[in-house]
């Protein structure tokens, strides 16, 4: 009976604690790794689409929209990377008030140069672009 309660309370070998220290070295490690690529992709989405384009889009923004919706019109109609990067940028910018209304973008503009012109307003109908 001895033997069988001596076994039930021995500590851990050290092979068992080996295994435990290397899973937990490689969770780390890989944590490091997915923060690294979320951060390079967060980095690369709020570069402009095309920065050398001289292609202007026109996107109607409907009244009562929500960020998100604006920048998921925004990555429809091909002027930003990615809708959920322009929301986290407003919302990091504490960009507020965008209009709604008619505007003339282009993939090539900031981010911070789309909201502004979010934020200054639209036009109430859609118009001619003046390069046109």
């Amino acid at each position: 009976m001895n033997s069988q309660t001596n076994s039930a309370h021995r500590p851990p070998s050290r092979f068992g604690k080996k295994i435990i220290v290397s899973v937990i070295v490689i969770l780390v490690i890989l944590g490091f790794c997915l923060f690294l690529l979320g951060r390079n992709y967060m980095k690369e989405s709020l570069k402009p689409l095309k920065p050398h384009s001289d292609e202007i889009i026109e996107v109607k923004v409907p009244l009562g929209a929500s960020d998100r919706k604006i920048g998921s019109l925004l990555q429809q109609r091909k002027v930003v990377r990615n809708g959920l990067a322009f929301n986290y940028y407003i919302k990091s910018h504490d960009v507020k008030n965008l209009k709604a209304g008619y505007y003339w973008l282009s993939p090539s503009m900031s981010l911070k140069k789309i909201t502004n012109q979010l934020r200054t307003g639209g036009t109430k109908r859609p118009v001619r672009h003046p390069a046109h």
